[in-house]
């Protein structure tokens, strides 16, 4: 029987490899001024306060592509104190660009940063693997808040799956 977390992680990885990504957009509270004791709650509950719900209504209106949304966690190392803090951030994954920053400043969300990238070759076989090799994130700090969603599912671009005859097996 397949537990509830290798389900999870099997339909990430395959929305990531079955699919063609061309932008990832990484959205985080800046914590870098903030005080370590206060920068660990911040960095770790700001999304709890940022209402993904109507991001996720914004660009299903306002963009034409498919957009995959994962929340993960992962460390903040390089702070001026040298002391390392646990943060959350959503991860999202696309084929046009879409305009984020816009619907962030328009809410007052000037506290967050944005990271996009376009994505290499390489990039989403190397975050599947490390989906597939690690356990996922507890979140349990973010209530019912879902691991990972799509949006505009119509619009994914399926990858096509190419097969090679070699003339010597035929």
């Amino acid at each position: 029987m397949e537990l509830s977390s290798d389900k999870t992680k099997r339909e990430i990885t395959n929305l990531l490899t079955n699919n063609e990504w061309k932008y990832q957009y990484s959205i985080f509270c800046d914590v870098s001024y903030l005080a370590h004791d206060r920068a660990k709650v911040v960095a770790l509950e700001w999304l709890n306060d940022f209402n993904d719900i109507k991001l996720r209504d914004y660009l299903r209106k306002t963009s034409d592509t498919a957009v995959l949304f994962i929340i993960r966690t992962g460390f903040i190392r390089k702070r001026h104190d040298g002391k390392t803090i646990k943060q959350v951030y959503l991860t999202m994954y696309c084929n046009t660009e879409i305009r984020l920053a816009q619907y962030l400043e328009s809410k007052g969300e000037v506290h967050l940063n944005v990271i996009k990238r376009k994505l290499k070759p390489w990039r989403i076989p190397s975050a599947v693997e490390t989906i597939r090799k690690q356990n996922l994130h507890n979140l349990e700090f973010l209530g019912n808040k879902k691991r990972y969603s799509l949006i505009n599912k119509k619009l994914l671009i399926k990858l096509e799956v190419k097969l090679f005859c070699i003339n010597s097996f035929l």
